[in-house]
């Protein structure tokens, strides 16, 4: 085999010295690792959503499949709201209203809304929230 004058071999089998350091290399490869792992995370994620559509996807066809079924047997499919339960009825006729708390009017503002704000508004806001209008 043939001598390099600094020492090296020369040959067919010569691996090529790399232009990066050692440290170099392994941020490199760490650079690589870290791609895998995101893209194991986004495929991931992936079969996640497409599950949440095929889970979306059975579930309709299960509902049609129901109304499908009544249908043929002469059921009328149940349509519209459930029946109140008697206690929350009876509760509710002997319930009064009340002011929110820490609330003060009655337009847009105070209930989170928007709109033009007028003196009126502004001096409720200032009361119910004064936090805000510190600059």
């Amino acid at each position: 085999m043939l001598q390099h004058p600094e020492g090296t071999n020369i040959g067919h089998l010569k691996k090529p010295r790399s232009h990066l350091s050692p440290w170099q290399e392994i941020g490199h490869h760490k650079n690589i690792w870290d791609r895998w792992k995101a893209q194991v995370i986004a495929s991931e994620y992936r079969l996640a959503l497409v599950s949440c559509v095929l889970f979306l996807i059975v579930l309709a066809g299960k509902l049609a499949a129901e109304v499908v079924a009544e249908r043929s047997a002469g059921i009328p499919h149940r349509v519209g709201d459930k029946d109140i339960q008697s206690d929350i009825l009876e509760r509710a006729a002997i319930s009064e209203m009340k002011d929110p708390v820490g609330v003060e009017g009655d337009g847009a503002f105070p209930f989170g809304g928007g709109g033009v704000m007028t003196a009126h508004d502004r001096q409720l806001l200032m009361r119910s929230d004064p936090h805000v209008f510190r600059g």
